[in-house]
């Protein structure tokens, strides 16, 4: 999952305004519920409902007038016009016939309701609409229109109960979002979580939460896909450590046995008389010293990288000018190479630059890169070391031209108890633990330390110091 910021309260801000816009609808469809019922059964309200009925014949009865054509139609609702003069000009109404003259202020009622007997004896309740026929400002007559009281009644029970559809649809809109809210942002993260839960407890720790939402939920699930991934890094590491168990068992059960098997071959040569005289005896002595030093260092760097491993490793830094610790340094292990019939080159100037180290560590690292070097490296070879100055940093390089490594291998080189292909088996000593120990020392002090090499050209390794 992906890393948001978590909203607070979010679900609980979601339902929070769906409610709000439910009472919202509820109170804009009271307010117009109120509305039509103030206006039932008033004479304002029976005006504006014929009004709207009448509105298209009123139109068609204004063009009759003007092409002198009054008619009847099948969408109309029975009328009559009457000119200023009360001359009925047309009518479909039974009490105004064709060309009689009526009293325009005292034989017409506006707007009142009527009972009227149809032919067949059925009683029709009316309501009589009455509007003058104004055209371009000029009032030419008075246009009476008989509408059902039914239809009026129709239309305003229909738009009586506009309010209560609006309402139901509302809610029931409202009610399936929240409905989705909370099975798609509750129920289903929920199931999955559980889901998650006993995978783990059964040891499968590959099933994913799919859920990535914000909110309380969100959280919950990003928290708990946190903690599955801290549980595979754990077992992970459980597993690793397994592995570097059986590695390190293995290695040092090799390591430790090549020199304790040559003491003891010496040690027995001398007991049982196969070397009698001082010569011997004392190159035998040698022999053994030099391989219980072997030996004490082979144990020194596995408790080292033991150390490392449980990031235990004591790194005491202080202060220091780079050119002074360097030069010091180098001449102490110039000795040492010279005794293995070899030539450490400085090459260049050492910058003076101030940095933060661990002498002792930082010593650690550069004997452990020219051992390696020494190692793989014939007698009479010289060994390069320059340093350059960066604007951060300083970057200190140490060149053999020994047999080189292998571009599969060099990821590899410092991996503990790695070795080269061609290397494995041959009776080269060592732990195979020193540039493992190194990587770890230059990374506490903030460096980087990387590898390049060529078969049968040498290699470089080189590390930073970061400068104060």
């Amino acid at each position: 999952m992906g890393k948001y910021r978590i909203k607070s309260n979010y679900i609980g801000r979601k339902i929070s305004i769906f409610t709000g816009l439910i009472f919202l609808f509820i109170m804009i469809s009271f307010i117009y519920s109120i509305i039509i019922l103030k206006y039932d059964g008033k004479e304002e309200g029976k005006s504006n409902l014929l009004r709207i009925q009448t509105s298209i014949q009123r139109e068609k009865i204004k063009e009759m007038y003007e092409d002198n054509n009054f008619r009847m139609e099948k969408s109309f609702y029975n009328y009559a016009f009457i000119n200023l003069k009360g001359e009925v000009i047309f009518s479909s109404l039974k009490d105004f016939k064709k060309e009689f003259r009526v009293n325009l202020e005292n034989d017409i009622g506006y707007d009142n309701s009527f009972i009227q007997r149809a032919s067949n004896g059925i009683l029709n309740k009316l309501v009589r609409y009455s509007t003058p026929l104004v055209i371009n400002n000029v009032q030419k007559g008075t246009i009476i229109i008989d509408v059902p009281i039914e239809i009026l009644e129709n239309d305003y029970n229909y738009k009586k109960f506009i309010p209560l559809w609006i309402m139901l649809i509302t809610i029931g809109l409202i009610t399936i979002i929240i409905k989705r809210l909370i099975k798609v942002d509750m129920i289903n993260p929920i199931k999955d979580i559980h889901k998650s839960a006993k995978n783990i407890l059964r040891g499968n720790y590959n099933c994913k939460i799919s859920y990535d939402y914000h909110g309380e939920v969100g959280e919950f699930c990003h928290d708990f896909e946190a903690m599955r991934d801290e549980i595979i890094a754990s077992k992970e590491k459980e597993e690793r450590l397994r592995r570097s168990e059986k590695e390190l068992l293995a290695c040092i059960s090799h390591d430790l046995k090549t020199p304790l098997s040559s003491i003891l071959g010496y040690v027995e040569g001398i007991r049982d008389g196969i070397v009698c005289d001082e010569d011997g005896i004392k190159r035998y002595s040698n022999i053994i010293i030099k391989k219980s030093k072997e030996l004490s260092k082979l144990i020194d760097d596995i408790l080292e990288q033991s150390k490392t491993e449980l990031n235990e490793m004591k790194i005491e830094r202080k202060e220091m000018y780079s050119n002074d610790y360097l030069v010091e340094t180098l001449m102490d292990i110039s000795i040492d190479v010279a005794n293995k019939n070899m030539k450490l080159n400085v090459l260049g100037k050492i910058p003076r630059a101030l940095i933060y180290i661990d002498e002792k560590r930082m010593n650690q690292v550069i004997s452990n890169i020219i051992s390696n070097a020494i190692k793989y490296s014939d007698l009479g070879k010289v060994i390069d070391i320059w340093v350059d100055d960066d604007i951060n940093s300083i970057t200190v390089n140490i060149k053999d031209y020994g047999s080189g490594i292998s571009i599969g291998d060099i990821p590899f080189v410092f991996n503990k108890f790695y070795r080269g292909e061609k290397h494995r088996n041959t009776n080269i000593s060592g732990s195979g633990l020193g540039l493992s120990i190194s990587k770890y020392i230059v990374e506490s002090h903030g460096g980087v330390i990387k590898c390049n090499s060529s078969l049968e050209e040498g290699t470089t390794i080189s590390f930073t110091i970061p400068k104060i």
